[in-house]
């Protein structure tokens, strides 16, 4: 099984539920590193990773695919609150998005927006689960997190969009 959504969205969570391993093959550094052909064989049992969202085409045909979605508010207070967008440190995974969502904005929190809609419109057809849907299942990657509100959001471009898919998924 494969396990796949946004960053920020309960991987590390849901790998442990699922007893799988957590962004151990699919990294940013093997991903560049070798083919997803190559890499197929040493996902054994699957893998709860947000970098498989882009190959999850090639990869249904060895694994189950689950898309996993938290609250866009969520992850993108979360994005946010860890400076993934201008910190030092996240490159490799900043490059990753870039690499497959390239016209990305240039606003931080517009850039948060924008991946949280399409890294999860990517999945649309997989069946979905929700991380806030879990209980009596300890966090299992706690960081600090901006306090960004819907009222913050209107003025975005993508945020209507965004509203309307955390709907689909059932988000107030």
């Amino acid at each position: 099984m494969i396990v796949t959504g946004c960053q920020r969205s309960g991987t590390a969570t849901s790998a442990a539920i699922f007893g799988l391993t957590h962004e151990e093959v699919l990294n940013p550094h093997n991903i560049e590193a070798f083919t997803l052909k190559e890499l197929i064989p040493k996902l054994h049992q699957g893998e709860a990773s947000w970098l498989a969202a882009p190959y999850v085409e090639q990869l249904k045909n060895y694994y189950p695919i689950i898309h996993l979605v938290r609250h866009p508010l969520a992850v993108i207070n979360s994005l946010m609150g860890i400076g993934f967008w201008t910190e030092t440190g996240h490159e490799p995974y900043r490059n990753f998005i870039m690499k497959h969502l390239p016209s990305m904005p240039k606003d931080p929190l517009e850039k948060s927006l924008y991946y949280w809609y399409h890294w999860n419109k990517q999945l649309a057809g997989h069946p979905r689960i929700r991380i806030e849907d879990f209980t009596n299942v300890p966090q299992r990657n706690s960081r600090p997190r901006a306090n960004y509100t819907w009222d913050d959001l209107k003025s975005k471009a993508l945020f209507n969009k965004v509203e309307e898919l955390a709907r689909e998924y059932y988000y107030e």
